[in-house]
């Protein structure tokens, strides 16, 4: 049973008299950029610039977009989810991609048919975005208007004339082999959990419940979740995530769960109170015993904040706005107190989101969108002894990136990976934070690919991975994931991540990620319309991304008729080839009644990655038949192996006339499809009544079969849909068609993508 108990001690209060007066005196807002929802109150009734609030008609979260009036180089468009965090975090606009849009603002409309597109009047006229305002150009056919109302007249006359979201993003498909699909860009995703429910009503409501998920260094995975009743719930799985334990509800009055760290045998929750709580407070929930008992301890915050965590030693930030200071505290008994808050830099431009925060083997990095004397670039602020002290804050962007927004940073294996928003450009440090190296974008505006607010990044070992929503290139949102399996130096295609289903979009709210040695678990939310009302879903999901790969020679055994003994011993070899670096397993050999195994302890085995093992049997030549071995494993691609046994011992010409003389089955086509595709086979015999083609999904459930009838030829073709036996759509993913006549079976694996 999990117990909870609240603890305050003098020690939580953590001195903080000088962040407080810091904020007092830094409350005239940076350019008129509010940091929460107060400040956003009074910058509306007070401020010249630009604020216009937009809901997602497809997915019901409602967005802010600030345009700042007067320019001094530095970026004036912004844009901020609106839920019930009290805290706003802002969105840096992009002008071509790499750099921040810095011209003055004059007004915003953002197309309410398509979100994607968002025009902007400044002095220099309108200029125009087809990606959510990763990059705007110039729109020509417009003439720079004179007033408010000529600007929206203009408008109304060009949206939707310039960008139409294609149905599909089409290069996943095209730039996959036809054959089949690649081991790198491959992971076997379970069915996905529901974890809550939700009916959202527009406009008075919106979307905002979310999750976050960790996996601690004993296996189990455990998850936060916020829902629109403000309701912090906690799960818990002893079993990878395939089960979760019954929701313990932490707290009431949540509006939003930043981080969720697991370490040894602790497990914290760092998370804030709703803007409808009497109090703002920051509630950090710790476990020191692996999400049995929870402690509570809350403070005050400032504006952004930040938290890591290893073991029992935890660090604290708040940041105190702009031209105010970035604060520590750091505790060492897991969280139940904390020392006097001590600086790590005098002062920092702005304070646009939140900073990320990881712990290395030897070093300490804080990471934030700007620094001292900017509102862009991504800073990392080092300490080489666990905040001691600080080294002076380094731009790591690339030269030709001015912007990027909203950093996530992760520590593994001796090596950091960190991820900016936008267009998710990702870069490494394999000398604990000395340097980043290896910049790479994951999602370019120009293959219709855009990383909205909140994506994330996990790592185990060489593994890493990074999670993000797209809404660009399809009518309906996805959450996209790309893995690299070499530490980052390449990288796989956008892979579908969330489980794709008729009239659900992946709501853009935060999002999560986390891996162990080989599973992938996310979280996310989606969402369906019925009616004027939202439905909404908080989904988990996990992945396999590391599997074996067996191979079984030869794939025929043949003993022919002469001068025999009675008695014939052979082998045959399986081997697990290591591309995916998983355990082998072999569950079970089925042997005709005329083969055994010479060693009856080979029944049943495991095979380590890049390992052989053969298996010897032994034939009976009196009993012998055409027949065949099969070999069960936990092979995705294929679980059964089968080994055909042939021989023309015992059977005349005119038995054989009625059997199968060969058959075939081959790669279906196109693969990977939508909607339909053709599967072609061959069989060379004269009755069909035992032919049977079947489609099954990786967890070897059927999905579809057909019983082939004889036609003119010995050719023939089925074509799928994509439906199951009730004629219901299937999801996404890997499925296997198995052809068999008999005690023989042929066995295919075909790619669906929705």
């Amino acid at each position: 049973m999990i117990k909870f108990k609240r603890l305050l001690t003098k020690g939580n209060k953590m001195n903080l008299l000088t962040i407080i007066l810091t904020l007092f005196f830094s409350s005239l807002v940076f350019g008129g950029i509010p940091r929460t929802h107060e400040e956003l109150l009074e910058a509306k009734k007070s401020s010249e610039n630009i604020f216009y609030e937009f809901q997602s008609s497809k997915s019901h979260t409602k967005y802010l977009y600030l345009g700042i009036k007067e320019s001094s180089g530095e970026a004036t468009l912004f844009k901020s989810r609106v839920d019930e965090n009290p805290l706003l975090e802002w969105e840096i606009l992009l002008k071509d991609e790499v750099s921040p849009f810095d011209l003055p603002v004059k007004d915003i409309f953002v197309n309410e048919d398509n979100s994607n597109e968002i025009f902007v009047w400044t002095e220099e006229g309108i200029f125009v975005s087809e990606t959510k305002g990763s990059r705007f150009e110039k729109d020509t056919r417009m003439e720079n208007p004179k007033t408010k109302e000529e600007f929206l007249e203009s408008v109304a006359q060009v949206k939707n004339n310039s960008f139409t979201p294609p149905t599909k993003y089409t290069n996943q498909v095209n730039d996959l082999p036809p054959i089949a699909i690649l081991y790198w860009d491959t992971i076997f995703w379970d069915s996905t959990q529901v974890l809550l429910n939700n009916i959202v009503s527009p406009p008075s409501t919106f979307s905002f419940m979310h999750g976050r998920v960790a996996v601690g260094d004993s296996g189990l995975v455990h998850l936060a979740t916020v829902r629109e009743d403000n309701l912090l719930r906690y799960y818990r799985s002893t079993d990878y995530g395939e089960t979760f334990e019954p929701e313990v509800v932490l707290l009431d009055s949540i509006g939003g769960a930043y981080e969720i760290f697991a370490t040894g045998d602790y497990v914290y929750i760092y998370s804030v109170n709703s803007i409808i709580a009497i109090d703002e407070q920051i509630r950090l929930f710790v476990s020191s015993d692996k999400g049995q008992n929870w402690s509570l301890t809350s403070y005050p915050f400032s504006t952004h904040s930040g938290f890591v965590a290893e073991v029992d030693t935890a660090y604290e930030y708040q940041e105190t706005g702009a031209g105010g200071s970035i604060w520590q505290a750091r505790s060492y008994d897991g969280g139940n107190n904390f020392s006097p808050y001590s600086m790590i830099t005098d002062t920092v431009y702005a304070t646009l989101q939140r900073p990320t925060v990881a712990v290395g083997d030897s070093s300490l990095i804080y990471m934030r969108t700007g620094g001292k004397v900017s509102t862009t670039g991504t800073y990392v602020y080092r300490s080489t002894d666990f905040g001691n002290t600080w080294e002076l804050p380094v731009n790591i962007n690339p030269p030709d990136v001015q912007s990027v927004s909203s950093p996530e940073l992760v520590y593994n294996s001796g090596n950091y990976h960190s991820i900016r928003g936008g267009v998710a450009l990702y870069a490494r440090s394999l000398n604990e934070g000395a340097t980043f190296e290896n910049p790479y974008v994951l999602c370019h505006p120009n293959q219709l690919c855009y990383a909205d607010y909140g994506l994330q990044i996990s790592a185990y070992e060489e593994n890493v991975f990074v999670l993000w929503v797209n809404d660009v290139a399809y009518p309906d949102n996805r959450a996209y994931l790309k893995i690299s399996r070499d530490n980052g130096d390449s990288w796989s295609k956008e892979l579908i991540s969330n489980q794709s289903e008729p009239n659900f979009t992946v709501i853009p709210t935060e999002i999560s990620i986390a891996n162990d040695d080989s599973l992938v678990y996310i979280v996310y939310l989606d969402g369906e319309e019925i009616g004027s009302d939202w439905h909404t879903r908080l989904n988990f999901r996990r992945g396999f991304y590391k599997f074996p790969k067996s191979n079984v020679s030869p794939d025929s055994i043949e003993i022919l008729s002469g001068v025999l003994p009675s008695q014939i011993d052979t082998s045959f070899t399986i081997t697990n080839d290591g591309k995916g670096n998983g355990v082998l397993s072999v569950s079970k050999i089925e042997l005709p009644s005329f083969v055994n195994l010479i060693n009856p302890a080979d029944s049943t085995f495991i095979l380590k990655p890049d390992s052989t093992k053969n298996v010897g049997v032994s034939f009976d030549i009196a009993n012998i038949q055409d027949d065949s071995i099969k070999v069960y494993t936990n092979d995705r691609f294929g679980e059964i192996k089968t080994i055909f046994i042939k021989t023309d011992i015992g059977s005349d010409l005119e038995e054989k006339s009625n059997e199968i003389n060969s058959f075939s089955l081959s790669q279906n086509y196109p693969n990977p499809f939508n909607p339909t595709t053709v599967i072609n086979y061959e069989l060379q015999i004269k009755n069909y009544e035992n032919a049977k083609l079947t489609i099954f999904n990786i967890l070897g459930e059927e999905v579809v079969s057909w019983r082939l009838n004889q036609n003119s030829s010995n050719y023939g073709k089925v074509v799928w849909d994509g439906t199951d036996r009730f004629e219901k759509p299937v999801s996404s993913g890997v499925y296997l068609y198995r052809l068999q006549v008999g005690n023989e079976s042929l066995t295919k694996k075909m790619l669906l993508l929705r």
